[in-house]
């Protein structure tokens, strides 16, 4: 699954989503706003889904 880097129009925090998040629910961590760039990267998602005991994609 890729990751989409994500831009906020309105306070310009930046932060990164898996590409199939729901944008509709999607909200700035920083000033709440629905107002959002996107930009899907070539970037991958690796992680182990937490099924591990503790290695180091989970912490």
């Amino acid at each position: 699954m890729k990751i989409a880097k994500v831009k906020c129009k309105n306070c310009k925090a930046e932060f990164e989503v898996l590409e199939n998040f729901p944008k509709d629910l999607l909200v700035c961590p920083g000033c709440e706003s629905k107002e959002m760039d996107f930009e899907i990267t070539e970037e991958e998602f690796t992680g182990c889904g937490g099924s591990c005991s503790g290695c180091s994609s989970c912490e």
